[in-house]
């Protein structure tokens, strides 16, 4: 697997590799919720206990999907493609979830921007200060 996320519970973890999240409640039998992804599996991180949000590169874009992956719904592993705003599509680097629909994102120039998920769209609330100007590889939140 190229990532993992624990759920806010911490009883069911998620783990990602190209074109496909797969889901496991005890670590030892593992379902796949969705191979409808596209791309590379770049970052992954549970929002609440019924999305996922997933970062990929497919041909050069950086790509964010929403996944359903409440067990009991007949859409589980449907996977929505977020829309992005057109100064950050190419820059995202990482993502991490501060609350529900509120995300950290971390860009290849060294910002981190905090934008909020509303409607299948990422919309940005503010910019951090920027400390540098290194690629943030990943977010690590814990609040």
């Amino acid at each position: 697997f190229q990532g993992f996320s624990f759920s806010p519970d911490g009883k069911t973890v998620l783990a990602g590799i190209n074109r496909g999240i797969w889901m496991s409640d005890d670590g030892s039998r593992w379902s796949e919720l969705t191979t409808n992804l596209r791309g590379s599996l770049l970052d992954i991180d549970v929002l609440d206990s019924n999305r996922a949000i997933v970062l990929s590169n497919f041909q050069g874009s950086n790509l964010i999907f929403e996944v359903n992956i409440h067990q009991g719904a007949d859409e589980v592993g449907n996977a929505t493609r977020v829309a992005l705003p057109p100064n950050l599509s190419s820059e995202i680097t990482a993502l991490a979830t501060i609350t529900q629909n509120r995300l950290l994102v971390g860009t290849g120039s060294g910002a981190i921007v905090e934008c909020s998920l509303e409607d299948a769209s990422l919309k940005i609330v503010r910019e951090h200060d920027r400390r540098h100007r290194s690629r943030i590889e990943s977010i690590v939140h814990s609040g």
